[in-house]
């Protein structure tokens, strides 16, 4: 292991549509050195979308996200802005929104902060093995390159809906 990845943490998330019945949600591990940008990509990928729409995270107040011509502009670089900077603590949450037309507003909460496994490639999402749900992602290296599969951590049901 690197001494970059000894610094590296693995945060648990769970991300849910708000104002929904029935509530559709995902469980995502996501390494802490992800930017911005890496966590917009896994959500759109996680919840099926193509990323056609205009989008921000809002934490503590503050707008993030990335740049698309006749959207918001943000201070911030998307791709340089990394989850481990904003110093999150358990239980922690803030808002994804998806679609400023529909105002799809997702909170997103940090549950866990776990060690970084170095056998593991992130992200992944937690699966129910009862759900039996097929999740792909992009890989972080080649954003354009076609969808592989997210890499699946079966979990009984009773660890899966705990909230």
């Amino acid at each position: 292991m690197s001494s970059r990845d000894q610094m590296v943490q693995v945060y648990q998330l769970r991300i849910w549509i708000r104002e929904i019945s029935s509530q559709i949600w995902r469980h995502l591990l996501v390494r802490s050195d992800s930017t911005i940008a890496q966590l917009h990509d896994t959500l759109q990928i996680a919840f099926g979308w193509t990323d056609e729409h205009l989008h921000q995270f809002l934490i503590r107040g503050k707008p993030y996200g990335v740049w698309k011509p006749g959207g918001i502009s943000f201070c911030d670089n998307p791709h340089q802005v990394r989850l481990r900077d904003f110093h999150f603590r358990c239980k922690e949450r803030w808002v994804y929104e998806y679609d400023l037309t529909d105002w799809w507003q997702h909170e997103i909460r940090l549950e866990q902060i776990l060690p970084l496994d170095p056998e593991q490639s992130y992200p992944v999402c937690l699966v129910d093995i009862k759900l039996r749900k097929t999740l792909y992602v992009k890989p972080f290296g080649d954003q354009f390159e076609s969808k592989r599969k997210f890499r699946r951590k079966e979990r009984g049901s009773n660890d899966f809906n705990k909230a």
